[in-house]
Order: structure tokens, then C-alpha cells, then sequence
């Protein structure tokens, strides 16, 4: 719907840029065309950000449960992080490097 929005929103502002040009071919019924586009152009137009509210309302909402998830991990880390704060393990840093070229 937004490209066909945007090509009709183009065709409008091409057909008001030659609208004097219209004007002389087709004389006083050219009123009632220009009515015409400008209306088409204002609904293309509503319905357009119509269309952008509506998707920055669906983003809105999946950016509430990412958020929701992320609380939800960071909490999960800071828990493990704290285990491992009370948890302390004695086991020097090269030691598994001593145990693999035993075998």
C-alpha cells in the first residue's frame, strides 16, 4: 500500500505542477479535475499515515516484549554473576591445560 500511496501522491503533485497547462486545454471543467486530484492526493495522503501510525503502534508493542526479554536476560545474568561472586573455585587458570596434554 505505500508504494501504490506514493506513486498516486507523485502523480498528483505532477498533475498540480502542469495544471496550467490543463487549465488552457481543457478551460472551466479543469475546476472540478483539480478537485479531483487534490481530494484523491488528501486521501492518498490520510491513509498513507494512517498506515505509518499503524506500524509504529505493531512496532511499539514488539518493542515492549524486547524489552521485556532483555530485563528478563540481564536478570538471569546478574543471578549468575552472583552465584559465581559466592561461589569461588579454587582451580588455577592453566590447569586444564595441564590435564589435556596429560592425556
Amino acid at each position: 500500500m505505500k508504494g501504490q500511496a506514493v506513486i498516486i501522491i507523485l502523480l498528483g503533485l505532477i498533475v498540480l505542477k502542469l495544471y496550467p497547462s490543463i487549465l488552457a486545454a481543457t478551460g472551466p471543467i479543469s475546476w472540478v479535475i483539480l478537485v479531483i486530484v487534490v481530494l484523491a492526493f488528501l486521501i492518498v495522503s490520510f491513509m498513507w499515515l494512517i498506515g505509518l501510525i499503524g506500524d509504529w503502534i505493531d512496532n511499539k508493542e514488539k518493542r515492549k516484549k524486547e524489552k521485556a526479554e532483555l530485563r528478563e536476560i540481564t536478570n538471569i545474568l546478574k543471578q549468575i554473576d552472583n552465584i559465581n561472586k559466592r561461589v569461588k573455585c579454587n582451580v588455577p587458570v592453566n590447569s586444564h591445560f595441564q590435564i589435556f596434554s596429560a592425556l
